[in-house]
């Protein structure tokens, strides 16, 4: 009857909410020092203290490739027959180009770290500049799909304030999922994350403010 109906919903809820949950939110991931990565740090410009880490370009286009084949596989099976369904694949296979795209075009390092703070480039992430005496925690979360180096701040709430539109939006969703709205894919960057993880604290350890 009706309720068996409705304890069926809510069990799919359940069933479906672990399943999402367990993919998409964010845990805190332990870093492994291995013995290479403690040997070889990240190289550090001999002018200056600072470290530049190149964008994995070929990374970025794999990530894009596979997206854009679920896309379409989960298209053909849910949406080939129905114009709006199809409608929204394409709305979001173009944002997903647009994502990707942003990543790909520009010039120059992806993440550059110095004394003063921590840079990323237009399109890695939504905060661009970051100074140590800012950051509170440096953390790796992860999920199954993807892996993040996440730098808590100061005043985040000031900056989504100042922040509108989908860029307000985008920042509010980053700070109530990874606990703060500045962090960057670590698969987009050419490195090892454990050094990652490693170099961007020993940086904020040392200039920052404890």
């Amino acid at each position: 009857g009706l309720w068996g109906v409705v304890n069926l919903y809510r069990a799919s809820r359940i069933v479906t909410g672990g399943i999402f949950g367990a993919v998409f939110t964010p845990r805190t991931g332990p870093v492994v020092v291995v013995d290479q990565v403690a040997a070889d740090p990240l190289p550090v410009s001999a002018a200056a203290d600072v470290v530049e880490i190149q964008v994995a370009h070929g990374a970025v286009l794999l990530k894009l490739l596979g997206s854009l084949l679920l896309y379409a596989a989960a298209w053909w099976m849910l949406g080939r027959d129905n114009v709006f369904i199809s409608a929204m694949f394409a709305a979001g296979t173009v944002f997903l180009l647009y994502l990707n795209g942003r990543m790909l075009v520009g010039r120059g390092p992806g993440l550059v770290i110095t004394s003063s703070g921590i840079s990323i480039r237009q399109g890695l992430g939504l905060v661009s500049n970051l100074a140590w005496s800012e950051a509170t925690t440096v953390e790796i979360k992860s999920t199954p799909l993807y892996s993040c180096l996440v730098i808590g701040m100061r005043n985040a709430d000031r900056l989504i304030d100042n922040a509108s539109g989908y860029r307000q939006w985008t920042l509010r969703s980053n700070l109530q999922r990874f606990g703060s709205p500045f962090l960057v894919s670590t698969s987009a960057l050419k490195c090892d994350r454990n050094q990652l993880f490693q170099t961007v604290a020993a940086y904020r350890s040392r200039y920052g403010t404890i």
